[in-house]
Order: C-alpha cells, then sequence, then structure tokens
C-alpha cells in the first residue's frame, strides 16, 4: 500500500468510481443510452447543451497540462477550486477523527470544507512581523498524526504575500507519508513567481490548486484544476459525482485559451501589476492609511487608522470593499482588488478626502 493510499479514509482507498454512461466513445452517432433530448436548443449548435459533458474532454485536458507543464494524468477539472478543497477534505479527513491544518489569515474556505466534514481545524497564525511568512516551527509542534492534510495559499489570499519556496519544500518533505500539503496558487499569475508543479514529481503527497477565475477572468464560469501525482489522482476521480464541469463552462475556457485570449490575459496581468505598484505607492501617502503589505496578488492589504470609515465612505461612493473576516490577526485592515485604471482612480479620490 503506498504512503498517499494509508492517508485516504480506509472506507474510500478502494472507492469505485460511477460508471456514467457518458463515459463511452464520444464517435457514436447516435446516442440513445442516457435519457437526453436529443434537439440542441441552444443558440449555438457547437455546444452541445443537450447532452452531459465528456467525463474527460481530451483535447482540454492536453491544453491546460502543457500550459502548467505536467502530464494529462496529472490533473483533474473542477468547478472551482473550492469544489476540489471540498472534494479533497471528504477524501481524507474522517468526521470527528481527522484534522487539517491552517495558518491564518488565509482563505476561508478551507476550514468552511473542514467543518462541513466534521474534521477538526489546527491553526498555526502567519508570523504578522514576517510579512505573513510561515511559522514552520510552530507547524511542527502543532502537527500531530490526525493532521491529514496542511492548506497553503501562496500568494495568500488576504494577505497577497508570497510564501517563501523552501518552507513549502521543508513541509512537503518533513509531512512525506504523514500529511497531504496542499498549495492554493489562485493568484501565482499576478506574482511573476513561478509555480511549484515541478516539485510535483518529487512529492507524492504535495497537492496544487490553480484556477482561471483570476488571471483568466473566469470566476462567473467556475473553472479550477487540480494538480498531483497520477496515482492521487486517480483515488480522487474515484469519488468525484459525475459531470462537474458543464459544457458552457468547458466551451468558455476552450475560447479562454486561444492565442487571442491569452494575450489578452497576458496583457491585462500586467496592467494589473502596474496599477498594483501605483497603488502602493499612492497609498503608502495618505494619513488615513497605516500601512500597505506587498502583495503579489490581484488585491492588496492596508491597514487603515479607522477601517469602518474607509469602507463606509467608500460603500457611500459607490465602490465595495472587504474587510477580512480574520479580525483577530488583521485589525482595522482593509482588503481591496486592483480594478481598472479608472475604478483605482476614484478609490484614490475618495480616500485622499478622508485625509
Amino acid at each position: 500500500m503506498s504512503s498517499i493510499q494509508k492517508l485516504i479514509r480506509p472506507e474510500l482507498a478502494d472507492f469505485e468510481a460511477y460508471n456514467f454512461i457518458r463515459s463511452q466513445a464520444e464517435e457514436e452517432h447516435i446516442w440513445l443510452n442516457a435519457n437526453e433530448l436529443p434537439w440542441n436548443n441552444h443558440a449555438d449548435s457547437s455546444i452541445r447543451i443537450n447532452r452531459y459533458p465528456q467525463q474527460k474532454n481530451q483535447s482540454l485536458i492536453e491544453k491546460i497540462s502543457k500550459i502548467y507543464q505536467v502530464a494529462a494524468q496529472e490533473l483533474v477539472f473542477f468547478p472551482g477550486s473550492d469544489a476540489a478543497i471540498d472534494l479533497l477534505v471528504r477524501l481524507f479527513c474522517r468526521a470527528q477523527q481527522d484534522a487539517i491544518l491552517i495558518c491564518p489569515p488565509t482563505f476561508g474556505i478551507y476550514r468552511f470544507a473542514a467543518e462541513i466534514q466534521g474534521a477538526q481545524v489546527v491553526e498555526v497564525p502567519l508570523l504578522v512581523a514576517e510579512d505573513f511568512q510561515l511559522d514552520v516551527s510552530g507547524i511542527k509542534q502543532a502537527w500531530t498524526p490526525e493532521v491529514k492534510m496542511i492548506f497553503l495559499c501562496s500568494p495568500n489570499n488576504p494577505t497577497g504575500n508570497i510564501l517563501r519556496e523552501e518552507d513549502l519544500l521543508e513541509l512537503c518533505a518533513t509531512y512525506a507519508g504523514k500529511s497531504i500539503v496542499v498549495i492554493d496558487e489562485a493568484y501565482i499569475e499576478f506574482s511573476g513567481m513561478k509555480s511549484m508543479t515541478q516539485q510535483l514529481k518529487h512529492y507524492s503527497n504535495l497537492v496544487i490548486l490553480r484556477t482561471f477565475s483570476k488571471a483568466y477572468g473566469l470566476a462567473g464560469a467556475r473553472f479550477g484544476v487540480l494538480l498531483a501525482q497520477a496515482a492521487l489522482i486517480k483515488r480522487l476521480t474515484a469519488i468525484m459525482l459525475p459531470c462537474l464541469v458543464s459544457n458552457l463552462t468547458l466551451n468558455v475556457v476552450e475560447q479562454a485559451l486561444t492565442p487571442e485570449h491569452l494575450r489578452l490575459s497576458l496583457e491585462q496581468i500586467d496592467c494589473i501589476r502596474r496599477e498594483r505598484e501605483y497603488l502602493t505607492q499612492k497609498f503608502k501617502t495618505l494619513p488615513c492609511i497605516k500601512k500597505v503589505w506587498p502583495s503579489g496578488a490581484n488585491f492588496l492589504l492596508l491597514q487603515a487608522r479607522n477601517a469602518v470609515e474607509v469602507i463606509e465612505a467608500c460603500k457611500a461612493a459607490g465602490v465595495i470593499l472587504r474587510a477580512p473576516e480574520t479580525h483577530a490577526y488583521l485589525p482595522e485592515c482593509v482588503r481591496i482588488s486592483i480594478g481598472t485604471p479608472e475604478e483605482n482612480a476614484q478609490v484614490l479620490k475618495i480616500l485622499t478626502a478622508l485625509g
């Protein structure tokens, strides 16, 4: 039994995948096996909206595997990273027995998914004095054999900082055969840093989450990709419900991967980076802002002199900001997504007026 197999919930270790009818060959000319309506009523006839999606869209798998530089059998699609996080917790964590470890302040869905599953949540806060880097020694002290998964986000949400690669690799090595290390790279395209994908061949316990919601501008389409060694992908797909990603979403993703759209995405990423740097420098001059943390994402975390005043002033002008929910770790903090140059100018105008 492999080290990963030992971490999986015992009742799911040999779970058989659901034998969905659309797993059969796509070359069938007449499909009368899925109780679908035979007419395609979608305005775009190329989108077979009347048919269930393919279980494996090989063409799209090959395109995305090239983008992320992994083998085709090392990835699986999800309707957003949230769904991938939820399924990972269900695969590895037994209710009331197992746990996940998180490093707040961080993405709230990790805790949410664990609590729904009935798993415990171990917290090791990020080091505020080190611009929210990992407390590696603290993680090692807090870890127990019940911790089946360690969730890490880089660039981190809501702080925006990039976690040190040496810390991530140390945790992968330390907990090989003991815990799955999940690295959420939702914002990696905005950071200029390389992905951890090339480390997959070295660590069977490494899982990487990528999404098309941010840099590709497809938040409304709900499309995420999970990357891991093939053995883990196989066990994960065995417990997936069929048809999680719709034909409409797959079509939108295909369009996003055309050369024209990829060029547009790169231009927009560059724009976000420029605006992020511009806003960082401007915010540092405003009396109402005490601190601006460095960010590798498409947002900035600010510490205000009065966060409620900042949020309410923007809201009154029709601009909605985010007060991170982890107030204990982020007193008087506000998270601001980088908008268009025009939207950013509006935010600056509002905050400048606060004095």
